[in-house]
Order: C-alpha cells, then sequence, then structure tokens
C-alpha cells in the first residue's frame, strides 16, 4: 500500500529486497524436486505439508494444498518484502531510542489527538510483525503454546530501553495478545486493543 503524504501524493515505499514468498501446490513432492533439482536451490525446512528452499537469497515456501486456498487453515499467498529502516522508523514499527525520562503528558487537544495516532500505528505496525507475521511463521515450527511463548519473548526484548517494567508488562500482553490471535486469526480487534493499551500507558501511567 502506498503511503500518502499531507499533499495527497503517493510515496513509494523503498524496498530493500524480496525475502520470501509462499506458494501453494498440488504435489508437494513433485515441486520440491523442481526447485531443487532444476533450479539448484536448498531445502532448509521440511514438514508434512510444508517445505521451505532458498534459491540465491529469496526463500520460496511451498504449501502442499491440492483443494486450493480456500480452506481455514491454508496459507494464504504472500510476498516478503525487506524494508528500509528508515521508511519503518518513520511508520513507527521499529524505535529504539530511550524516551524522555520523565514522561510529559499531552497538554492540548492537538498533542492528544497525535499521541491516539501514533499509539495506533505503532499498535498496527507491532501486531503485523509480531503477531501477523511471526506467530505465523512459528506455527509452523511448533505449536501454539511454544509459538506464543517465543513471540512474546521477542515482542518484550524490543522494549528492553522502557526498563524492566515495561519489559514484563509486553510479555504479558504479548501472551494474551498471542494467545487470542491464535484462536481468532484476526488483527484489527487486536490493533485497536493495543493501541488501546498504549494510550492508557502514555496518559495515565
Amino acid at each position: 500500500m502506498a503511503n500518502l503524504s499531507i499533499t495527497g501524493q503517493a510515496q513509494r515505499p523503498h524496498f530493500a529486497f524480496l525475502h520470501h514468498v509462499s506458494l501453494a501446490c498440488r504435489d508437494l513432492e513433485e515441486s520440491k524436486r523442481f526447485y531443487v533439482e532444476v533450479l539448484g536451490g536448498e531445502l532448509i525446512h521440511d514438514i508434512a505439508g510444508f517445505s521451505e528452499v532458498r534459491c540465491a537469497d529469496i526463500i520460496v515456501g511451498i504449501s502442499g494444498q491440492p483443494s486450493g486456498w480456500t480452506e481455514r487453515e491454508a496459507e494464504y499467498p504472500h510476498y516478503g518484502f525487506n524494508v528500509d529502516g528508515l521508511l519503518l522508523e518513520k511508520l513507527g514499527l521499529f524505535v529504539h531510542q530511550k524516551p524522555p525520562i520523565p514522561f510529559i503528558s499531552p497538554s492540548t487537544t492537538a498533542e492528544t489527538l497525535w499521541l491516539c495516532v501514533t499509539a495506533l500505528v505503532v499498535g498496527f505496525g507491532e501486531e503485523i510483525l509480531v503477531r501477523g507475521y511471526l506467530i505465523s511463521r512459528l506455527l509452523r515450527l511448533f505449536g501454539p503454546v511454544m509459538s506464543v511463548l517465543y513471540s512474546s519473548v521477542v515482542f518484550s526484548a524490543w522494549h528492553t530501553s522502557a526498563g524492566l517494567f515495561t519489559v514484563a508488562h509486553t510479555f504479558i500482553w504479548g501472551l494474551v495478545y498471542g494467545w487470542t490471535f491464535t484462536k481468532i486469526r484476526r488483527l484489527y480487534p487486536l490493533t485497536l486493543a493495543h493501541a488501546t493499551n498504549n494510550i492508557i500507558v502514555f496518559l495515565w501511567v
């Protein structure tokens, strides 16, 4: 999706490279032989119903789905692009700088509105990365419990600059958000909950 500037003109994201693709196939064994023997790829992951082959620097995920993409647990076709760090920082997805202490609460309506928008954008970005992408990938390697646990560790590790309390706080909420995602497989309720949590922390903690 294009990022719209204040003037309404579309700004294209700066893609660094294609990281991976995920594709469906009717015959998984035949597809693996094609990518490995014909294209010269390296088989790096292989479990029942799903394999990953590295071709050059691109990971190709192959999902055996004879009946197509419409099943509830079916892997969605998708492409993964690496975007440069500058754009990610502008979107608020990765912010490793320690915030000023003590935190100064917003004093005007505009500042409060901007804080709410920021909380929503950060919540949306983190939910896409941690729940939408990371847990979905971990579920192919582990069960729901370990997938949620590992993703919560990663989620809390992003917040180490804010102190031990925040690390513990985000780890607990990571468990809640992660387990909820494994049950409903929807991101928008988690995004709203995440943003609400952020706003409460910003305004009253």
